[in-house]
């Protein structure tokens, strides 16, 4: 695998604060990529209005595709500006890719984190905090859900174990 981590070296071991601004999102592709924060909130993306990264059937800010990754300890930090997809968007074909120990607070535009797979795939979500998604504006006609496990291809399996659901009013 290739990891991607936060410093351990004493001085240099802050938080990682990522912000995804402009038209665009962020694109991490591969197989076998391990996003580690090393601690709650030790990775942080701010996700402040992004038209988004479209490789998802609905754009996200950031988006994963490959087989086998991994995030752990991971913040997305949403906001209700206008956007047009999702916080996270995770597409593959193959193996399982895990989000341990991740916290979504409220989603750049619609959902918090959407899946679009085909094949044998596993998406895991564990140990994962899913919040406030609720809709500040009634005038907003995006819906506020949790999750969007897309089934245009079919045939993948969701994992959601030891994972906190709240302030999400009828978006589960």
């Amino acid at each position: 695998p290739i990891t991607i981590a936060r410093s351990n070296e004493a001085g240099k071991n802050g938080t990682v604060i990522m912000t995804i601004t402009g038209n665009n999102g962020i694109n991490l592709g591969g197989n076998y990529l391990v996003l580690d924060g090393g601690v709650w909130h030790g990775f942080t993306f701010n996700v402040n209005g992004v038209t988004a990264y479209s490789n998802v059937p609905s754009q996200s800010s950031l988006a994963i595709s490959g087989n086998n990754n991994v995030m752990r300890n991971v913040f997305f930090n949403g906001n209700y500006n206008a956007g047009t997809g999702h916080s996270l968007g995770i597409t593959s074909s193959s193996g399982t890719t895990r989000l341990e120990y991740c916290d979504f607070y409220q989603s750049v535009y619609e959902d918090q984190w959407v899946v679009a797979a085909s094949g044998p795939f596993t998406a895991v979500f564990d140990h994962c905090v899913f919040r406030d998604n609720n809709k500040p504006n009634r005038q907003d006609t995006a819906h506020r859900d949790v999750a969007n496990p897309w089934t245009g291809q079919g045939g993948w399996s969701l994992i959601i174990n030891n994972s906190i659901f709240f302030n999400t009013p009828g978006h589960a």
